[in-house]
């Protein structure tokens, strides 16, 4: 409310569209601000009558329609370099974009590290959480030097630029720039990550995969390698993830099989207090 003026340039600095004009008709006529425009020497109030309105409309109108058609000449010339085998945006990890050619030039300093992640996550024997803790160790970092999530390294994973191409527009154009993994290698890693992969686990030494299920969501329970060293068991989620036990050591799980289990037939009452009793265990 202590605010009485607002000074823009020119109208198409002030909006170029018509939800945003409505609004600073709101501040003009509900709340008595006074609009001025520096370049012009024009002021626009509650006071101002009608044909100073039209014509604000008509700036508004006008500089809207420069401004679809600067993005729609912007969205040409950008299909026009995929045409041509030019990524028209910005450069992903591994790249970098080359002010001059016009063309992605491979960062030597993260491009080892996107090798290295379709080269392991192609094994079928990392989840992208174990993936994004060994990555992080050896140094990858994302652009602002921070850690590479998750989410980040699903999209990196699933992106042909890496084989040589790239998406534009939902069409797929051979690229011009150098490729840092071969058309094969991408292919087998979209098979991990879609569950069409089946590796041979004869190295893993997780002998309770596929054995055992989540009590919680009946999702199977798989082992995973900690620290390079350790064994560890946990819910697939496939269901989506739950509130339970994160993670299970081998060894603990292990005396589940020591000995076989008798099935019993419990009371309805009582069989509903094990359970609950499981749960808090």
């Amino acid at each position: 409310p202590e605010i009485d003026h607002i000074i823009f340039d020119v109208p198409d600095r002030m909006t170029r569209n018509d939800f945003d004009k409505l609004k600073i008709y709101t501040l003009i006529k509900e709340h008595g601000k006074t609009i001025h425009f520096s370049r012009t020497n024009k002021v626009f109030n509650k006071d101002s009558g009608s044909d100073d309105e039209f014509m604000l409309d008509i700036e508004v109108a006008v500089a809207k329609k420069m401004s679809n058609d600067i993005s729609r000449k912007s969205q040409m010339g950008m299909l026009e370099k995929a045409e041509q085998g030019l990524y028209p945006s910005v450069a992903p990890l591994g790249y970098r974009n080359n002010l001059v050619t016009h063309l992605l030039d491979v960062d030597e300093a993260t491009a080892p590290h996107i090798q290295r992640v379709f080269t392991l996550m192609a094994t079928g024997r990392y989840s992208l959480s174990t993936l994004g803790d060994l990555l992080h160790q050896e140094g990858l970092r994302n652009k602002g030097g921070n850690r590479v999530g998750k989410s980040t390294l699903a999209y990196v994973l699933s992106r042909p630029i890496y084989y040589g191409a790239f998406v534009w527009k939902d069409k797929l154009y051979q690229g011009s720039h150098t490729p840092l993994i071969s058309k094969e290698l991408f292919d087998k890693v979209q098979d991990v990550l879609h569950g069409r992969h089946h590796p041979d686990r004869r190295g893993w030494n997780f002998p309770f995969n596929n054995l055992v299920v989540c009590g919680f969501c009946g999702c199977k329970v798989l082992g995973e390698l900690k620290k390079r060293k350790y064994h560890y068991y946990h819910c697939t989620f496939s269901k989506g993830r739950h509130n339970g036990i994160g993670y299970l050591r081998e060894d603990r799980l292990a005396v589940l099989f020591e000995e076989p289990v008798k099935a019993v037939t419990l009371p309805e009452d009582v069989a509903d207090l094990a359970k609950d009793a499981l749960r808090e265990a």
